[in-house]
């Protein structure tokens, strides 16, 4: 299977963090075939130790411990490891692609005009070394998944479809409710691509499913985003997803569709926040605060994956009851 780069984003939720990657490697049917890296940010020693006990219980991931996010993302992407002339230049071009100013502003749009013909002269002279077979998937630590999949799937899709700009694991047929703004969603028309893939015009579509750019649960070919993630400034997965979101308008001709399942495979189970950037809407019970996660993680508990097997959820966001187990139970 061609090489897919994981980059799963955590900040002080171990407890969920260990969530996503055992439902992430019960329900995925080619795992192995995933390089799967976790940037992880911990502000005090005690979450610390947490990230430190998942490293040993999950041996086969790469965990980062997070210095400069930007960097770190654009790290954990480069394709030119190796090769020290093209890293130079690649990061040179990140290096440039992180001055930033508000989106929308003048100054943003008189930017990206100038930075556009750079990205153009990019993709023209540079990104043609990029490997036709190599992907990203990004994930974040409140998402668990609930039914067996196949990456290969997606990517096969991604590979036959030109028209596809992603894959979205979190988006089908079931999703008839839009959690962020609280509100029903209407479908869009799916078309089916074979008998497990469908997909469906983004740019004609509402709420989620006309947010084609993503960081919770979306495979991209990388040589599609890298050249668009390293003309951006961030410095956090929300404000990642919020500049790719707002620059999506990008690809509306060349990739104006979006792959899926007929039903989704995960969700993002929003019970807490760890950020104050961006005020997204998230659930209040107190049972499931970072700091009384924290404590149950160091009791020793875990979430209990296997409750959710089988789960279809309504919304991509999602509040449901965690089911909580002894370490020795899982």
């Amino acid at each position: 299977m061609p090489i897919i780069n994981s980059i799963l984003f955590s900040m002080n939720r171990a407890l969920q963090l260990d969530a996503v990657l055992r439902s992430f490697f019960m329900h995925c049917g080619d795992a192995d075939g995933v390089q799967m890296n976790v940037l992880y940010l911990a502000t005090d020693d005690a979450y610390a130790r947490q990230y430190r006990d998942l490293m040993k219980a999950h041996p086969k991931v790469n965990f980062i411990s997070q210095e400069n996010f930007r960097k770190d993302t654009l790290s954990i992407l480069n394709p030119f490891a190796g090769d020290d002339g093209a890293e130079k230049v690649y990061f040179r071009l990140c290096a440039i692609g992180g001055i930033g100013f508000p989106p929308g502003s003048l100054l943003d749009r008189v930017w990206r005009r100038t930075f556009g013909y750079i990205q153009r002269s990019l993709t023209k002279s540079f990104m043609p070394r990029l490997d036709e077979n190599k992907y990203v998937l990004f994930l974040v630590d409140d998402n668990i998944f609930t039914r067996a999949f196949s990456l290969t799937d997606a990517i096969k899709a991604l590979g036959e479809q030109e028209d596809l700009i992603g894959f979205s694991l979190r988006l089908g047929k079931n999703i008839t409710h839009c959690y962020v703004n609280d509100q029903p969603q209407t479908a869009p028309a799916f078309v089916p691509v074979n008998e497990k893939v469908f997909k469906f015009d983004w740019t004609s579509s509402e709420q989620d499913f006309g947010y084609p750019m993503e960081v919770s649960s979306s495979l991209y070919r990388l040589k599609d985003i890298l050249p668009f993630v390293i003309g951006l400034p961030f410095e956090n997965p929300n404000v990642l997803e919020d500049r790719m979101a707002f620059h999506a308008g990008v690809f509306r001709s060349s990739r104006p569709f979006l792959g899926c399942y007929q039903n989704s495979v995960t969700f993002c189970n929003p019970v807490n926040m760890v950020q104050s950037v961006i005020r997204n809407r998230v659930g209040d019970d107190l049972r499931y605060g970072v700091d009384a996660l924290k404590k149950r993680f160091e009791q020793g508990e875990r979430i209990r994956v296997e409750a959710y097997k089988g789960f279809i959820p309504s919304a991509c966001h999602q509040e449901i009851e965690l089911v909580f187990g002894k370490v020795e139970e899982q």
